[in-house]
């Protein structure tokens, strides 16, 4: 099922984030969750991570075994049109 993650954190630099990124993939990659796309704003506060993930709870406990924010989570449709 398609999920959505969202956080909200200072300006961090492309290392900062790439570190992020990699935790939260490996996480992924162990508890069988499809990295589908990300998207991060100009000024590198906000990003938006697209998955494929079995439990919707496997993404809520990123930020508990990480230690990395999550603002929200929440499942979604794909439209098309």
């Amino acid at each position: 099922m398609r999920h959505i993650m969202e956080g909200t954190y200072p300006p961090l630099s492309e290392t900062d984030w790439n570190e992020i990124s990699r935790k939260i993939l490996l996480y992924c990659a162990e508890y069988g969750i499809e990295w589908v796309q990300s998207y991060i704003s100009l000024d590198r506060s906000q990003v938006i991570y697209e998955l494929n993930a079995p439990d919707i709870a496997l993404l809520q406990d990123i930020e508990q075994k990480l230690g990395i924010p999550i603002d929200r989570v929440w499942s979604a449709d794909v439209l098309c049109a």
